[in-house]
Protein backbone atom coordinates (compact mmCIF):
# COMPACT_ATOMS: atom_id res chain seq x y z
CA UNK A 1 0.00 0.00 0.00
CA UNK A 2 2.91 2.02 0.51
CA UNK A 3 4.17 2.17 -3.09
CA UNK A 4 0.72 2.86 -4.09
CA UNK A 5 0.92 5.45 -2.43
CA UNK A 6 4.55 6.85 -3.52
CA UNK A 7 3.30 6.47 -7.37
CA UNK A 8 0.63 8.48 -6.74
CA UNK A 9 2.78 11.40 -5.16
CA UNK A 10 5.43 10.76 -8.10
CA UNK A 11 2.22 10.75 -10.31
CA UNK A 12 1.14 14.43 -9.60
CA UNK A 13 4.58 15.75 -9.24
CA UNK A 14 6.19 14.68 -12.69
CA UNK A 15 3.20 13.97 -14.44
CA UNK A 16 2.91 10.98 -17.28
CA UNK A 17 4.61 11.76 -20.75
CA UNK A 18 3.79 10.54 -23.12
CA UNK A 19 5.10 10.68 -27.03
CA UNK A 20 2.73 13.78 -27.92
CA UNK A 21 1.09 15.12 -24.95
CA UNK A 22 2.43 14.99 -21.34
CA UNK A 23 -0.59 14.54 -18.00
CA UNK A 24 0.80 16.89 -15.40
CA UNK A 25 -0.13 18.76 -12.40
CA UNK A 26 -2.58 16.19 -10.36
CA UNK A 27 -4.75 17.52 -7.95
CA UNK A 28 -7.03 15.34 -6.10
CA UNK A 29 -9.73 17.65 -3.78
CA UNK A 30 -9.89 16.51 -1.05
CA UNK A 31 -6.77 15.48 -0.18
CA UNK A 32 -8.22 12.58 1.98
CA UNK A 33 -10.72 10.26 0.94
CA UNK A 34 -13.15 8.26 2.27
CA UNK A 35 -16.64 5.84 2.30
CA UNK A 36 -19.04 8.89 0.87
CA UNK A 37 -16.49 11.07 -0.53
CA UNK A 38 -17.37 13.36 -3.34
CA UNK A 39 -14.70 14.91 -4.79
CA UNK A 40 -12.31 15.53 -8.11
CA UNK A 41 -9.22 15.09 -9.98
CA UNK A 42 -7.88 17.91 -12.14
CA UNK A 43 -5.00 17.88 -13.94
CA UNK A 44 -2.63 19.68 -16.34
CA UNK A 45 -2.75 18.15 -20.40
CA UNK A 46 -0.05 19.56 -22.35
CA UNK A 47 0.79 19.06 -26.12
CA UNK A 48 4.42 18.26 -26.08
CA UNK A 49 4.59 17.43 -29.86
CA UNK A 50 6.12 19.81 -32.60
CA UNK A 51 2.99 19.62 -34.43
CA UNK A 52 -0.67 20.33 -34.03
CA UNK A 53 -2.57 17.78 -32.53
CA UNK A 54 -6.92 17.85 -33.13
CA UNK A 55 -9.79 16.34 -31.90
CA UNK A 56 -8.47 15.95 -28.34
CA UNK A 57 -11.04 13.77 -26.23
CA UNK A 58 -10.89 12.33 -22.95
CA UNK A 59 -13.12 9.12 -21.78
CA UNK A 60 -12.82 8.22 -18.08
CA UNK A 61 -14.11 5.63 -15.84
CA UNK A 62 -14.05 4.69 -12.10
CA UNK A 63 -12.99 0.99 -11.12
CA UNK A 64 -14.35 -0.55 -7.81
CA UNK A 65 -16.20 1.41 -5.29
CA UNK A 66 -14.92 5.01 -7.37
CA UNK A 67 -18.09 6.02 -9.23
CA UNK A 68 -16.53 8.03 -12.32
CA UNK A 69 -17.95 7.94 -16.13
CA UNK A 70 -17.76 10.81 -18.81
CA UNK A 71 -16.08 11.74 -22.09
CA UNK A 72 -14.83 15.26 -22.13
CA UNK A 73 -14.25 17.12 -26.10
CA UNK A 74 -10.77 18.94 -25.25
CA UNK A 75 -10.34 20.45 -28.57
CA UNK A 76 -7.43 21.10 -30.75
CA UNK A 77 -3.87 22.18 -29.40
CA UNK A 78 -0.67 23.76 -30.82
CA UNK A 79 2.57 22.92 -29.82
CA UNK A 80 3.54 23.34 -26.22
CA UNK A 81 0.12 24.58 -25.16
CA UNK A 82 -1.87 23.20 -22.35
CA UNK A 83 -5.22 22.84 -20.98
CA UNK A 84 -7.00 21.84 -17.55
CA UNK A 85 -9.11 18.82 -17.24
CA UNK A 86 -11.31 17.85 -14.20
CA UNK A 87 -13.21 14.52 -13.44
CA UNK A 88 -15.60 14.14 -10.62
CA UNK A 89 -15.99 11.29 -9.01
CA UNK A 90 -17.66 9.78 -5.99
CA UNK A 91 -16.97 6.87 -3.51
CA UNK A 92 -19.50 4.03 -2.59
CA UNK A 93 -20.45 4.23 1.13
CA UNK A 94 -19.53 1.10 1.80
CA UNK A 95 -16.04 1.16 0.57
CA UNK A 96 -13.06 -0.77 1.45
CA UNK A 97 -9.86 0.85 2.29
CA UNK A 98 -7.43 0.15 -0.21
CA UNK A 99 -6.07 1.84 -3.28
CA UNK A 100 -8.22 2.02 -6.56
CA UNK A 101 -8.28 3.81 -10.39
CA UNK A 102 -9.79 5.51 -12.35
CA UNK A 103 -8.95 5.13 -16.01
CA UNK A 104 -8.47 7.94 -18.53
CA UNK A 105 -8.28 7.34 -22.16
CA UNK A 106 -7.15 10.07 -24.46
CA UNK A 107 -7.14 10.01 -28.21
CA UNK A 108 -6.52 12.35 -30.57
CA UNK A 109 -4.84 13.19 -34.16
CA UNK A 110 -1.88 14.57 -36.03
CA UNK A 111 -1.13 15.11 -39.27
CA UNK A 112 0.12 11.27 -39.59
CA UNK A 113 -1.69 9.35 -37.27
CA UNK A 114 -4.49 8.42 -35.01
CA UNK A 115 -3.32 8.18 -31.37
CA UNK A 116 -4.77 6.51 -28.06
CA UNK A 117 -3.03 6.87 -24.76
CA UNK A 118 -4.57 4.89 -21.67
CA UNK A 119 -3.09 6.40 -18.53
CA UNK A 120 -4.40 5.76 -14.30
CA UNK A 121 -4.88 7.91 -11.75
CA UNK A 122 -4.87 6.32 -8.45
CA UNK A 123 -6.87 6.84 -5.73
CA UNK A 124 -6.53 5.76 -1.92
CA UNK A 125 -9.56 5.26 -0.25
CA UNK A 126 -8.88 5.37 3.45
CA UNK A 127 -11.37 4.10 5.72
CA UNK A 128 -10.12 6.00 9.42
CA UNK A 129 -12.01 4.79 12.73
CA UNK A 130 -14.66 7.10 13.81
CA UNK A 131 -14.39 7.65 17.96
CA UNK A 132 -17.35 8.60 19.80
CA UNK A 133 -16.40 9.52 23.59
CA UNK A 134 -18.71 9.75 26.72
CA UNK A 135 -18.43 10.74 30.48
CA UNK A 136 -20.47 8.70 32.53
CA UNK A 137 -20.90 11.54 35.18
CA UNK A 138 -22.36 14.35 34.32
CA UNK A 139 -20.65 16.26 37.80
CA UNK A 140 -17.50 15.37 39.60
CA UNK A 141 -17.42 16.11 43.19
CA UNK A 142 -13.61 16.42 44.41
CA UNK A 143 -11.26 17.79 46.97
CA UNK A 144 -8.69 17.17 44.87
CA UNK A 145 -8.34 13.60 42.61
CA UNK A 146 -10.95 11.55 40.90
CA UNK A 147 -11.37 9.21 38.30
CA UNK A 148 -12.98 10.28 35.10
CA UNK A 149 -14.59 7.43 33.68
CA UNK A 150 -15.31 7.26 30.03
CA UNK A 151 -16.47 5.20 27.29
CA UNK A 152 -14.75 5.01 24.10
CA UNK A 153 -16.68 3.91 20.94
CA UNK A 154 -15.40 3.18 17.47
CA UNK A 155 -18.12 3.23 14.47
CA UNK A 156 -15.85 3.36 11.60
CA UNK A 157 -13.35 1.41 10.58
CA UNK A 158 -11.24 -1.25 12.70
CA UNK A 159 -7.90 0.60 14.18
CA UNK A 160 -4.70 -0.08 16.25
CA UNK A 161 -2.92 1.00 18.45
CA UNK A 162 -5.05 3.62 20.52
CA UNK A 163 -3.34 5.88 23.10
CA UNK A 164 -5.16 8.26 24.94
CA UNK A 165 -4.53 11.66 27.01
CA UNK A 166 -5.89 14.09 28.64
CA UNK A 167 -4.47 17.86 27.19
CA UNK A 168 -5.66 20.22 29.84
CA UNK A 169 -3.63 23.11 31.46
CA UNK A 170 -5.60 22.90 34.64
CA UNK A 171 -6.68 18.79 35.34
CA UNK A 172 -3.41 17.03 35.54
CA UNK A 173 -3.34 13.02 34.61
CA UNK A 174 -2.02 11.18 36.98
CA UNK A 175 -0.02 7.12 37.26
CA UNK A 176 0.57 7.26 33.55
CA UNK A 177 0.86 9.47 30.68
CA UNK A 178 -1.14 7.76 27.89
CA UNK A 179 -4.08 5.28 28.41
CA UNK A 180 -2.96 2.59 25.79
CA UNK A 181 -5.67 0.46 23.87
CA UNK A 182 -4.17 -2.64 21.80
CA UNK A 183 -7.21 -2.25 18.83
CA UNK A 184 -10.75 -1.70 18.86
CA UNK A 185 -13.25 -3.38 16.03
CA UNK A 186 -16.00 -1.33 14.26
CA UNK A 187 -18.70 -0.45 16.84
CA UNK A 188 -16.33 -1.55 19.39
CA UNK A 189 -16.53 0.06 22.83
CA UNK A 190 -14.51 0.11 25.93
CA UNK A 191 -14.38 1.39 29.29
CA UNK A 192 -11.62 3.28 30.34
CA UNK A 193 -10.95 5.15 33.80
CA UNK A 194 -8.73 7.81 34.07
CA UNK A 195 -7.41 9.56 37.05
CA UNK A 196 -6.74 12.91 37.16
CA UNK A 197 -5.65 16.29 39.70
CA UNK A 198 -8.18 19.16 40.02
CA UNK A 199 -5.72 21.06 42.44
CA UNK A 200 -5.09 23.45 40.30
CA UNK A 201 -8.68 24.04 39.77
CA UNK A 202 -9.55 27.58 41.47
CA UNK A 203 -13.72 27.34 41.34
CA UNK A 204 -16.23 24.79 40.57
CA UNK A 205 -18.24 25.03 37.20
CA UNK A 206 -18.13 23.38 33.78
CA UNK A 207 -14.92 22.55 32.23
CA UNK A 208 -14.11 21.43 28.81
CA UNK A 209 -11.57 18.31 28.83
CA UNK A 210 -9.75 18.01 25.52
CA UNK A 211 -8.84 13.96 25.39
CA UNK A 212 -6.11 13.33 22.37
CA UNK A 213 -7.00 9.83 20.70
CA UNK A 214 -3.75 9.16 18.49
CA UNK A 215 -3.74 5.79 16.51
CA UNK A 216 -1.95 3.49 13.85
CA UNK A 217 -3.51 4.55 10.38
CA UNK A 218 -4.70 2.25 7.17
CA UNK A 219 -1.35 4.38 5.84
CA UNK A 220 0.75 2.94 8.74
CA UNK A 221 1.14 6.50 10.12
CA UNK A 222 0.26 7.75 13.84
CA UNK A 223 -2.59 10.43 13.49
CA UNK A 224 -4.27 11.68 16.13
CA UNK A 225 -7.81 13.58 16.56
CA UNK A 226 -8.87 15.67 19.45
CA UNK A 227 -12.38 15.18 21.50
CA UNK A 228 -13.96 17.45 23.98
CA UNK A 229 -15.29 16.29 26.89
CA UNK A 230 -17.70 18.86 28.99
CA UNK A 231 -17.95 18.44 32.58
CA UNK A 232 -18.91 19.90 35.51
CA UNK A 233 -16.47 19.22 38.41
CA UNK A 234 -17.51 20.77 41.88
CA UNK A 235 -14.70 20.79 43.84
CA UNK A 236 -14.89 20.21 47.90
CA UNK A 237 -13.48 23.51 49.17
CA UNK A 238 -14.18 25.41 52.12
CA UNK A 239 -16.98 28.24 51.60
CA UNK A 240 -17.08 30.87 54.01
CA UNK A 241 -19.32 33.16 54.67
CA UNK A 242 -19.28 36.16 57.13
CA UNK A 243 -22.64 38.30 58.74
CA UNK A 244 -23.49 40.16 62.06
CA UNK A 245 -25.10 37.39 64.06
CA UNK A 246 -27.76 40.01 64.78
CA UNK A 247 -28.83 43.83 64.26
CA UNK A 248 -26.28 45.71 66.62
CA UNK A 249 -26.37 49.13 67.01
CA UNK A 250 -22.60 50.57 68.23
CA UNK A 251 -22.03 53.60 69.79
CA UNK A 252 -19.23 56.10 69.05
CA UNK A 253 -16.72 56.78 71.89
CA UNK A 254 -17.49 53.88 73.44
CA UNK A 255 -16.76 49.82 74.13
CA UNK A 256 -19.33 47.70 72.54
CA UNK A 257 -19.85 43.72 71.29
CA UNK A 258 -19.85 42.72 67.50
CA UNK A 259 -21.49 39.56 67.50
CA UNK A 260 -20.16 37.78 64.34
CA UNK A 261 -21.48 34.47 62.47
CA UNK A 262 -18.81 32.34 60.55
CA UNK A 263 -20.51 29.48 58.40
CA UNK A 264 -18.76 26.90 56.57
CA UNK A 265 -21.31 26.56 52.98
CA UNK A 266 -19.13 24.36 51.57
CA UNK A 267 -18.01 20.64 51.70
CA UNK A 268 -14.64 20.51 53.15
CA UNK A 269 -13.71 21.22 56.83
CA UNK A 270 -12.62 24.48 56.77
CA UNK A 271 -8.71 24.67 59.12
CA UNK A 272 -7.45 27.06 61.60
CA UNK A 273 -10.28 29.74 61.15
CA UNK A 274 -9.54 33.39 62.84
CA UNK A 275 -11.53 36.76 62.48
CA UNK A 276 -10.49 39.74 62.92
CA UNK A 277 -8.74 42.98 61.04
CA UNK A 278 -5.46 44.66 60.64
CA UNK A 279 -6.36 48.33 59.97
CA UNK A 280 -9.59 50.62 60.67
CA UNK A 281 -10.36 53.95 60.66
CA UNK A 282 -13.72 53.08 62.79
CA UNK A 283 -13.19 50.75 65.84
CA UNK A 284 -10.50 48.94 67.24
CA UNK A 285 -10.72 45.43 67.98
CA UNK A 286 -9.64 44.65 71.68
CA UNK A 287 -7.57 42.15 73.46
CA UNK A 288 -5.55 41.03 70.42
CA UNK A 289 -6.29 41.67 66.53
CA UNK A 290 -7.95 38.22 65.61
CA UNK A 291 -9.95 35.69 67.52
CA UNK A 292 -9.53 32.25 66.96
CA UNK A 293 -12.53 29.79 66.26
CA UNK A 294 -10.49 26.47 65.00
CA UNK A 295 -12.16 23.65 62.42
CA UNK A 296 -15.58 24.18 61.13
CA UNK A 297 -16.82 21.22 59.47
CA UNK A 298 -19.13 21.22 56.41
CA UNK A 299 -22.55 23.14 56.82
CA UNK A 300 -21.61 24.08 60.34
CA UNK A 301 -20.88 27.95 61.96
CA UNK A 302 -19.75 29.41 64.94
CA UNK A 303 -19.47 32.48 66.40
CA UNK A 304 -17.65 35.17 68.09
CA UNK A 305 -17.83 38.11 69.89
CA UNK A 306 -15.35 41.13 68.90
CA UNK A 307 -15.19 43.36 71.94
CA UNK A 308 -14.65 46.40 70.02
CA UNK A 309 -13.93 50.28 70.76
CA UNK A 310 -16.04 52.35 68.35
CA UNK A 311 -13.86 55.38 67.33
CA UNK A 312 -15.61 59.03 68.32
CA UNK A 313 -17.08 59.04 64.64
CA UNK A 314 -20.27 60.94 63.30
CA UNK A 315 -23.35 58.49 63.68
CA UNK A 316 -24.00 56.87 60.62
CA UNK A 317 -23.54 53.45 58.25
CA UNK A 318 -20.63 52.75 57.66
CA UNK A 319 -18.96 49.36 55.54
CA UNK A 320 -15.75 47.62 57.35
CA UNK A 321 -13.10 45.11 56.37
CA UNK A 322 -13.06 42.20 57.86
CA UNK A 323 -10.68 39.48 57.44
CA UNK A 324 -10.55 35.25 57.86
CA UNK A 325 -7.31 33.67 57.68
CA UNK A 326 -7.51 30.38 57.33
CA UNK A 327 -5.01 26.94 56.41
CA UNK A 328 -5.26 24.33 54.41
CA UNK A 329 -5.06 20.53 55.59
CA UNK A 330 -1.13 20.49 55.23
CA UNK A 331 -1.17 23.20 57.82
CA UNK A 332 0.13 25.78 54.87
CA UNK A 333 -1.23 29.27 55.44
CA UNK A 334 -4.32 30.57 52.64
CA UNK A 335 -4.71 33.78 51.26
CA UNK A 336 -6.84 35.93 53.10
CA UNK A 337 -10.83 36.38 52.69
CA UNK A 338 -12.14 39.82 52.78
CA UNK A 339 -15.78 40.40 53.48
CA UNK A 340 -17.55 43.93 53.88
CA UNK A 341 -20.25 44.22 56.92
CA UNK A 342 -22.27 47.11 57.46
CA UNK A 343 -22.22 48.84 60.88
CA UNK A 344 -24.91 50.97 61.78
CA UNK A 345 -23.12 53.49 64.31
CA UNK A 346 -25.59 55.88 65.87
CA UNK A 347 -25.66 57.76 69.21
CA UNK A 348 -28.26 55.43 71.60
CA UNK A 349 -31.91 57.21 72.66
CA UNK A 350 -31.93 57.86 75.85
CA UNK A 351 -35.20 59.35 77.58
CA UNK A 352 -35.48 60.62 81.29
CA UNK A 353 -39.35 60.57 82.29
CA UNK A 354 -40.92 62.69 85.56
CA UNK A 355 -44.57 62.22 86.49
CA UNK A 356 -47.18 64.59 88.72
CA UNK A 357 -50.42 64.58 89.50
CA UNK A 358 -52.79 67.51 90.24
CA UNK A 359 -54.07 67.14 92.71
CA UNK A 360 -51.89 65.58 94.71
CA UNK A 361 -51.56 63.08 96.41
CA UNK A 362 -53.54 60.51 94.43
CA UNK A 363 -56.47 59.31 96.11
CA UNK A 364 -57.95 55.97 95.65
CA UNK A 365 -61.43 56.35 93.31
CA UNK A 366 -60.71 59.85 92.64
CA UNK A 367 -59.78 61.74 89.12
CA UNK A 368 -56.77 63.15 88.71
CA UNK A 369 -54.60 64.86 85.82
CA UNK A 370 -51.17 62.94 85.77
CA UNK A 371 -48.58 64.96 83.77
CA UNK A 372 -45.57 63.24 82.27
CA UNK A 373 -42.55 65.10 81.67
CA UNK A 374 -39.96 63.61 78.73
CA UNK A 375 -36.37 64.74 78.55
CA UNK A 376 -33.84 63.70 75.88
CA UNK A 377 -30.85 63.34 77.83
CA UNK A 378 -28.90 61.54 74.68
CA UNK A 379 -26.79 63.55 72.20
CA UNK A 380 -29.16 62.99 69.19
CA UNK A 381 -32.26 64.26 67.37
CA UNK A 382 -35.99 61.95 67.73
CA UNK A 383 -39.16 62.50 65.80
CA UNK A 384 -42.57 61.40 66.48
CA UNK A 385 -42.86 60.95 70.16
CA UNK A 386 -45.50 59.33 71.62
CA UNK A 387 -46.14 58.78 75.14
CA UNK A 388 -48.36 56.18 76.87
CA UNK A 389 -48.98 54.79 80.43
CA UNK A 390 -50.34 51.38 81.86
CA UNK A 391 -50.48 50.73 85.41
CA UNK A 392 -53.36 48.73 87.13
CA UNK A 393 -53.63 51.45 89.85
CA UNK A 394 -55.18 53.57 87.42
CA UNK A 395 -57.57 54.07 84.26
CA UNK A 396 -56.70 56.34 81.41
CA UNK A 397 -60.15 58.30 81.38
CA UNK A 398 -58.50 59.85 77.54
CA UNK A 399 -60.41 59.05 74.01
CA UNK A 400 -56.78 57.63 73.48
CA UNK A 401 -54.33 56.57 75.90
CA UNK A 402 -51.27 57.72 73.24
CA UNK A 403 -50.22 61.17 73.03
CA UNK A 404 -48.31 63.09 71.08
CA UNK A 405 -45.57 64.94 71.43
CA UNK A 406 -43.66 65.13 68.44
CA UNK A 407 -39.79 65.94 67.80
CA UNK A 408 -37.22 66.48 70.87
CA UNK A 409 -34.06 67.84 70.27
CA UNK A 410 -31.16 67.01 72.45
CA UNK A 411 -31.24 68.31 76.37
CA UNK A 412 -34.94 69.15 75.06
CA UNK A 413 -38.00 68.66 77.06
CA UNK A 414 -41.66 68.70 76.75
CA UNK A 415 -44.64 67.50 78.80
CA UNK A 416 -48.06 65.78 78.16
CA UNK A 417 -51.44 64.99 80.35
CA UNK A 418 -53.64 62.35 81.21
CA UNK A 419 -56.75 62.27 82.85
CA UNK A 420 -56.74 59.32 85.05
CA UNK A 421 -59.12 57.67 87.37
CA UNK A 422 -57.53 55.82 90.29
CA UNK A 423 -59.26 52.71 91.19
CA UNK A 424 -60.36 51.72 94.85
CA UNK A 425 -57.34 50.28 95.89
CA UNK A 426 -54.42 51.59 97.74
CA UNK A 427 -50.65 51.32 97.59
CA UNK A 428 -47.46 51.02 95.46
CA UNK A 429 -47.62 50.44 91.84
CA UNK A 430 -45.61 50.18 89.13
CA UNK A 431 -46.29 52.63 86.13
CA UNK A 432 -45.13 51.75 82.79
CA UNK A 433 -44.37 54.06 80.78
CA UNK A 434 -44.30 53.28 76.77
CA UNK A 435 -42.17 55.89 74.56
CA UNK A 436 -42.05 55.45 70.53
CA UNK A 437 -40.36 57.38 68.32
CA UNK A 438 -38.12 57.50 65.40
CA UNK A 439 -34.12 57.98 66.15
CA UNK A 440 -31.93 60.10 63.73
CA UNK A 441 -31.97 56.84 61.08
CA UNK A 442 -35.22 57.25 60.79
CA UNK A 443 -35.72 54.00 62.68
CA UNK A 444 -38.67 53.27 65.06
CA UNK A 445 -37.49 52.52 68.54
CA UNK A 446 -39.17 52.30 71.89
CA UNK A 447 -38.50 52.88 75.34
CA UNK A 448 -40.17 51.34 78.09
CA UNK A 449 -39.62 53.04 81.30
CA UNK A 450 -41.12 51.74 84.97
CA UNK A 451 -42.23 54.21 88.07
CA UNK A 452 -43.93 53.82 91.14
CA UNK A 453 -46.95 55.84 92.64
CA UNK A 454 -48.70 55.99 96.42
CA UNK A 455 -52.16 56.03 96.17
CA UNK A 456 -53.72 56.80 99.48
CA UNK A 457 -57.13 56.57 100.74
CA UNK A 458 -59.09 59.60 102.27
CA UNK A 459 -58.43 58.84 105.88
CA UNK A 460 -55.00 58.97 105.50
CA UNK A 461 -54.99 62.04 103.72
CA UNK A 462 -57.35 63.28 106.35
CA UNK A 463 -54.90 62.29 109.16
CA UNK A 464 -52.09 63.74 107.23
CA UNK A 465 -54.33 67.32 107.11
CA UNK A 466 -54.70 67.19 110.87
CA UNK A 467 -51.12 66.67 111.34
CA UNK A 468 -50.35 69.55 109.85
CA UNK A 469 -51.77 72.33 111.88
CA UNK A 470 -50.55 70.22 115.34
CA UNK A 471 -46.75 70.43 113.89
CA UNK A 472 -47.54 74.34 113.35
CA UNK A 473 -48.69 74.58 117.17
CA UNK A 474 -45.75 73.08 118.34
CA UNK A 475 -43.39 75.19 116.29
CA UNK A 476 -44.87 78.31 117.40
CA UNK A 477 -44.42 76.75 121.16
CA UNK A 478 -40.86 76.24 120.74
CA UNK A 479 -40.18 79.61 119.44
CA UNK A 480 -41.70 81.27 122.34
CA UNK A 481 -40.35 79.13 124.72
CA UNK A 482 -36.72 80.12 123.16
CA UNK A 483 -37.71 83.31 123.04
CA UNK A 484 -38.35 83.63 126.56
CA UNK A 485 -35.25 81.96 127.79
CA UNK A 486 -33.08 84.65 125.36
CA UNK A 487 -35.06 87.21 127.04
CA UNK A 488 -35.05 86.72 130.53
CA UNK A 489 -31.51 84.86 130.65
CA UNK A 490 -28.98 86.61 127.71
CA UNK A 491 -31.09 89.94 128.00
CA UNK A 492 -31.26 90.64 131.19
CA UNK A 493 -27.33 89.95 131.63
CA UNK A 494 -26.35 92.07 128.83
CA UNK A 495 -28.25 94.84 130.55
CA UNK A 496 -26.44 94.10 133.80
CA UNK A 497 -22.99 94.30 132.12
CA UNK A 498 -23.95 97.86 131.03
CA UNK A 499 -24.92 99.10 134.15
CA UNK A 500 -21.55 98.11 136.03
Amino acid sequence: MKKIFLFAIILGIMGLIFADISVSNVVQNPGIIRPGTKGTITMTITNTANIQISTLTADYEGIGPISAYGRQVLGDYYPSTSTYFTIPFSVNDNASAGSYFINVKFTYSNSTRNIVKTVQIPIAIRNDPIFIITSEDERIYTDGEFYLKLKLKNIGQEVKNIKLEVLSDQLYQLKTNKIAIPSLEKNQEVNLSIKLSAEQLQTSGLYTIPINISYLSDTGNEESVIENIKLNIMKKNPDISLELGEEQILVPGAINQITLKVKNNGEKKAYSVRVGQDTSDILTILEKNYYELGDIEPNAYKTVELKVGIKDVKPGYYIEKFLIKTKDENGDEKSPLVYNLGLDIQAKPELGVFLSAKPAPLVENSEHTLTLLVSNIGISEIKSLTASVQSDAFEVQDIQNEQYIGSLAADDFSSVQFKIKTKPKTGTYPVKIILKFLDNKNKQQTITKELTVNILNQNQVNANNKFNPMLIGIGIVVLVIAFLVYWFKFRKTDKHAKAT
